[in-house]
């Protein structure tokens, strides 16, 4: 897996979370 692919899916989890306690 390259760096900016594992940045890319680890920022969308984060996104997610986010989303979901707001």
């Amino acid at each position: 897996m390259s760096i900016v692919l594992n940045h890319m899916i680890s920022w969308r989890i984060y996104a997610v979370g986010k989303k979901r306690s707001a």
